[in-house]
């Protein structure tokens, strides 16, 4: 992603993740996020690799290319900055993008099931008090989520959607979650595919 001059605020989110591979999931958490949320854009931010994840992803450049090729919304970008700062944890990442674009508003999207394992993320509660975040449904994990022990110490901070500010950008800490129509896909159910196909092997 190149560095692009914003001249006023705008609402973007931001969805990390391994991508590996990207996926219809991705396009569609992207797309309800744009609209439920009113956001200007949605950063894919391709890791370089997750501490949290044993399985080594394909190359980032791979996983880039993919992404391009999925994506047909100009509002959503696929993001390079990871790569290039060499920034593997999500906190790091959110402090240098907010010390890079003084003039957005960043959101931090996930899943239900990242929520469950978020107390484990390095400097996790950082997380919450820097950006807003917004949780989407993700098949069998939403219960495990929103009763996750990072769901117990910020129920204070929670917002049902339609009392989630949209008009403007809300101090930190401050979460909501997007019940909707899961899509049951991931990139782990996509990578056993690849493998037992006997095409590719």
């Amino acid at each position: 992603m190149s560095t692009v001059k914003y001249q006023s605020k705008r609402r973007i989110g931001l969805l990390g993740g391994s991508f590996n591979p990207p996926h219809a999931g991705h396009i569609y958490i992207s797309k309800l996020a744009l609209k439920r949320m009113l956001l200007d854009e949605i950063w894919w931010m391709i890791s370089p690799g997750n501490p949290l994840k044993k399985l080594k992803p394909t190359s980032f450049r791979h996983r880039k290319e993919i992404a391009e090729s999925l994506i047909q919304d100009s509002r959503i970008v696929i993001s390079d900055f990871e790569f290039k700062t060499n920034t593997h944890i999500t906190s790091a990442t959110i402090t240098k993008l907010k010390q890079a674009y003084p003039r957005l508003d960043f959101f931090w999207l996930m899943g239900a099931d990242n929520l469950i394992e978020f107390h484990k993320w390095e400097q996790w509660q950082t997380i919450f008090h820097t950006v807003p975040i917004v949780v989407f449904s993700r098949d069998c994990y939403d219960l495990k989520g929103i009763t996750s022990k990072a769901s117990r110490i910020y129920a204070p901070a929670f917002r049902p959607i339609w009392r989630f500010p949209k008009k403007y950008y809300p101090s930190p800490p401050l979460w909501t979650f997007v019940k909707s129509s899961t899509l049951r896909i991931s990139s782990t159910q996509i990578r056993e595919e690849q493998q037992n196909d006997p095409i590719r092997t």
